[in-house]
């Protein structure tokens, strides 16, 4: 499979086989998110594969403390978020965390060198080139968003290893995937694109 094949086959995916993915190929998904760009070529990036279960659920419980921590101040949420009202933004807050992580053979954060501006960016980009790699080799997975609300939990920090320096700023969850969503439907090139 191609790039452009892979980026156009790429689906975000929550439901997976319960095999693991081999080591390899997870090393091999990391040397190519080593490959994103970024400034300077200062790679501001580290990995941590999870796939300890118990890990993982420590994981989920301290995303789910942290949520309601969020939802206590929801007042500013409906300020931050006014398309989300009542129930519902409990519902996101609540549920998330539990029903993506858990069932993921492969548990991925992404954490970003707190010294360099822009950092989240390039991690970002190495993710994405995670998602298309993974695709390319018949894998499936997503990001995760919300994840950095465990950068608060400094003994969770610690148990995950994250380096000295560095935040959590993004996960994925990879696995072989059960089924083949749909495409969704995408703007029109005409509507994001502008031409001065």
């Amino acid at each position: 499979m191609d790039a452009i094949e892979a980026i156009e086959k790429r689906r975000a995916r929550r439901s997976f086989e319960e095999r693991e993915i081999p080591r390899e190929t997870v090393e091999d998904l990391v040397r190519l998110a080593s490959l994103a760009p970024s400034p300077y070529n200062s790679q501001p990036w580290h990995f941590i594969a999870v796939r300890d279960r118990l890990l993982i659920d420590e994981v989920e419980a301290a995303l789910r403390r942290q949520a309601a921590r969020i939802w206590k101040a929801r007042p500013f949420l409906k300020l931050v978020l006014p398309s989300l009202r009542g129930e519902r933004i409990r519902e996101i807050i609540e549920k998330a965390p539990r029903q993506t992580i858990h069932r993921a053979p492969l548990f991925l954060l992404v954490c970003a060198d707190a010294s360099w501006p822009n950092a989240e960016a390039s991690c970002a980009y190495a993710a994405q080139n995670i998602l298309i790699a993974a695709t390319a080799l018949g894998l499936g997975g997503t990001h995760i968003g919300g994840v950095s609300l465990i950068n608060r939990d400094h003994r969770l920090i610690s148990r995950l290893n994250v380096p000295n320096g560095f935040r959590v700023v993004d996960s994925l969850v990879l696995g072989f995937p059960r089924d083949t969503p749909l495409a969704p439907p995408r703007k029109a090139v005409s509507e994001i694109l502008s031409w001065r």
